[in-house]
Protein backbone atom coordinates (compact mmCIF):
# COMPACT_ATOMS: atom_id res chain seq x y z
CA UNK A 1 0.00 0.00 0.00
CA UNK A 2 1.37 3.37 -0.94
CA UNK A 3 1.35 6.49 1.16
CA UNK A 4 -1.10 8.06 -1.31
CA UNK A 5 -3.53 5.14 -0.96
CA UNK A 6 -3.24 5.25 2.83
CA UNK A 7 -3.95 9.00 2.82
CA UNK A 8 -7.04 8.43 0.63
CA UNK A 9 -8.32 5.77 3.02
CA UNK A 10 -7.81 8.11 5.97
CA UNK A 11 -9.64 10.94 4.18
CA UNK A 12 -12.54 8.63 3.34
CA UNK A 13 -12.77 7.44 6.95
CA UNK A 14 -12.58 11.01 8.23
CA UNK A 15 -15.40 12.06 5.90
CA UNK A 16 -17.43 9.06 6.99
CA UNK A 17 -16.94 9.94 10.65
CA UNK A 18 -17.89 13.56 9.98
CA UNK A 19 -21.10 12.42 8.27
CA UNK A 20 -21.89 10.11 11.19
CA UNK A 21 -21.22 12.91 13.63
CA UNK A 22 -23.65 15.21 11.82
CA UNK A 23 -26.30 12.48 11.80
CA UNK A 24 -25.83 11.79 15.51
CA UNK A 25 -25.97 15.50 16.33
CA UNK A 26 -29.26 15.77 14.42
CA UNK A 27 -30.66 12.75 16.25
CA UNK A 28 -29.60 14.26 19.58
CA UNK A 29 -31.28 17.57 18.77
CA UNK A 30 -34.50 15.77 17.85
CA UNK A 31 -34.39 13.65 21.00
CA UNK A 32 -33.82 16.75 23.14
CA UNK A 33 -36.76 18.49 21.45
CA UNK A 34 -38.99 15.45 22.13
CA UNK A 35 -37.84 15.36 25.75
CA UNK A 36 -38.61 19.08 26.15
CA UNK A 37 -42.10 18.58 24.70
CA UNK A 38 -42.71 15.58 26.95
CA UNK A 39 -41.55 17.52 30.00
CA UNK A 40 -43.86 20.42 29.14
CA UNK A 41 -46.79 18.04 28.64
CA UNK A 42 -46.05 16.32 31.96
CA UNK A 43 -46.05 19.71 33.68
CA UNK A 44 -49.41 20.57 32.10
CA UNK A 45 -50.92 17.24 33.17
CA UNK A 46 -49.59 17.66 36.70
CA UNK A 47 -51.12 21.13 36.88
CA UNK A 48 -54.48 19.78 35.68
CA UNK A 49 -54.37 16.96 38.22
CA UNK A 50 -53.75 19.45 41.01
CA UNK A 51 -56.73 21.49 39.83
CA UNK A 52 -58.95 18.40 39.71
CA UNK A 53 -57.82 17.32 43.17
CA UNK A 54 -58.51 20.75 44.64
CA UNK A 55 -61.95 20.80 43.01
CA UNK A 56 -62.76 17.35 44.38
CA UNK A 57 -61.73 18.40 47.90
CA UNK A 58 -63.78 21.59 47.72
CA UNK A 59 -66.90 19.80 46.40
CA UNK A 60 -69.72 19.31 48.88
CA UNK A 61 -69.97 15.84 50.37
CA UNK A 62 -72.13 13.47 48.42
CA UNK A 63 -74.91 11.35 49.78
CA UNK A 64 -74.28 7.78 50.72
CA UNK A 65 -76.47 4.87 51.67
CA UNK A 66 -76.23 2.13 54.24
CA UNK A 67 -78.31 -0.88 55.01
CA UNK A 68 -79.93 -0.77 58.50
CA UNK A 69 -82.21 -3.16 60.33
CA UNK A 70 -85.50 -1.70 61.61
CA UNK A 71 -88.18 -3.85 63.20
CA UNK A 72 -86.53 -6.94 61.76
CA UNK A 73 -86.57 -5.52 58.27
CA UNK A 74 -83.62 -4.47 56.16
CA UNK A 75 -83.93 -0.86 55.05
CA UNK A 76 -81.69 1.37 53.00
CA UNK A 77 -80.89 4.60 54.89
CA UNK A 78 -79.65 7.64 52.98
CA UNK A 79 -77.08 9.90 54.62
CA UNK A 80 -76.36 13.46 53.44
CA UNK A 81 -79.15 13.53 50.85
CA UNK A 82 -78.65 15.83 47.89
CA UNK A 83 -80.97 18.83 48.11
Amino acid sequence: MTAHAAAEILRAERNSYKAQLKLLQLQLERAEARADRAEERLHQLSTHLVSLSEAAIAAPPRSCAAEVMTDGRSLLKLYNPVG
